[in-house]
């Protein structure tokens, strides 16, 4: 398995995956990784792509990044999920209860939205 390495840079976090340097830019919250190569374009496109993070937060923790910061993730992602206006009613249905079945194996409580998901 692939070692990554993240540094922290003036223009934004530099990571070192399969032989490369990929800068991130400051502005984005969540880098997708491997798993989904998500640098440009903001936004979620599918289900598929929470479930890809997931994994990576689930791998990065068994890496060492702390609990906080992957817990800090989850809500990023959370978040991201609940303001994508691409997810129709039953994705992001799906995509908060993977976050929540997420959180649950590391012993979070789960994320409750303040409005009705629409």
């Amino acid at each position: 398995m692939a070692r990554r390495r993240v540094a922290h840079g003036r223009r934004g976090r530099i990571t070192y995956e399969k032989g490369r340097m990929v800068v991130i830019p400051r502005y984005q919250n969540v880098y997708l990784g491997r798993e989904v190569k998500d640098v440009g374009k903001k936004g979620l496109d599918k289900l598929s792509e929470v479930r890809g993070i997931l994994k990576q937060l689930d791998e990065d923790a068994k890496h060492g990044v702390s609990l906080r910061t992957i817990n800090a993730r989850t809500r990023i992602l959370w978040l991201a999920v609940l303001r994508d206006e691409d997810f129709s009613k039953e994705e992001r249905r799906k995509a908060v209860r993977m976050i929540n079945e997420f959180r649950r194996k590391y012993g979070w409580k789960p994320l409750k939205p303040k409005k009705p998901l629409s």
